[in-house]
């Protein structure tokens, strides 16, 4: 009799588990579906009905998910705006395993549409891979985690597979011209089509990679459909000869200038790359185009241009300050 009613109290106190347990993965459920309805990525939140929603869900998520589950959503969802929310969990509560995941992650071609109201792009598509390295690169920097950050930068060094991640470009602008790295930057290059490893080749100084830039150069009419805050490869080249500004390259920056810098300026980074370039070369024939650029922009008389251009100088100059080109600002 005993014995019975142990088996009893046993049965109704697993059932009153399961029943709990049940009860919290049924709201888990409920939040996650709520959370995949909504279909869009935020990095950050604005004030609007659609992202209320995605901080009530994510609020409960946080509250009943555990870090196992959280870690199991990020790598094994079938939804991938699930996967970027757990994702986005784990490095809030900054859980170990965060790291693992993001490298699980750089292969991850799916895509999801993103809305960002506070920079340029406002809605777009982006892959998996790239969202999860933007956001683990921000989260390593902001808790000084050099150690990590260079484990991140060796995988994608060494990973020539991972494409569409924008953090390349300050992977290729920082890496050291060393031997050992030379074959894996012209594997980005040559056979995944990474532009941003010609920021990287232009350090070694090698003749046989002058014709990629060159090439890159003549061809600055040609514009490519690129993702959301990717450059344009002139863009790149222009970046390039800032990290190796060789008389093979003069000619076609002088060609470029004409077509481009005096036919129709255009104010983006594209306009910084094309000053500091010629900067680069610290001769006076780079100050005499820079020179007649500024003259022609005040004749046409528009002085929110004119002041846009001197901006660009005045950028380009900061991470180029030859003592020629200072009496430009006069």
């Amino acid at each position: 009799m005993v014995m019975k009613k142990k088996i009893v109290i046993a049965i109704v106190f697993a059932t009153c588990c399961i029943s709990c347990r049940t009860e919290r993965e049924k709201k888990l459920d409920s939040a996650l579906e709520s959370l995949a309805n909504v279909n869009v990525f935020y990095y950050k939140p604005v004030d609007n009905f659609e992202c209320d929603k995605i901080r009530w869900c994510l609020t409960k998520i946080d509250s009943l998910a555990t870090d196992k589950e959280l870690e199991k959503l990020a790598i094994r969802n079938q939804d991938p705006i699930i996967r970027l929310y757990a994702f986005q969990l784990i490095l809030h509560r900054k859980n170990e395993s965060y790291m693992d995941i993001a490298l699980q992650n750089i292969r991850d071609s799916s895509k999801v549409i993103v809305r960002d109201f506070y920079g340029l792009c406002g809605t777009y598509a982006d892959m998996i891979s790239n969202i999860c390295v933007n956001m683990l690169v921000k989260s390593l920097k902001c808790m000084h985690d050099t150690s990590k950050l260079n484990r991140l930068d060796s995988v994608l060094l060494y990973s020539p597979d991972a494409k569409g991640i924008l953090y390349y470009k300050e992977l290729f602008l920082k890496l050291p011209p060393k031997i050992e790295y030379y074959k894996y930057v012209r594997r980005h290059y040559f056979e995944q089509h990474n532009f941003y490893a010609l920021l990287a080749l232009a350090r070694y100084h090698k003749k046989e990679d002058k014709y990629q830039i060159n090439r890159l150069l003549l061809n600055f009419r040609n514009h490519i459909d690129l993702p959301c805050g990717f450059e344009q490869p002139f863009s790149i080249a222009l970046l390039a000869i800032q990290q190796w500004p060789d008389d093979y390259f003069i000619s076609a920056l002088k060609r470029a200038s004409y077509h481009y810098l005096f036919a129709d300026v255009m104010f983006s980074n594209t306009l910084k790359y094309f000053l500091g370039a010629l900067m680069a070369y610290n001769a006076q024939w780079s100050y005499d185009i820079i020179k007649r650029s500024i003259e022609k922009m005040r004749k046409k008389g528009n002085s929110i241009d004119t002041e846009i251009l001197m901006i660009r100088l005045r950028e380009a100059y900061q991470e180029n300050p030859h003592p020629r080109y200072k009496s430009l600002f006069k």
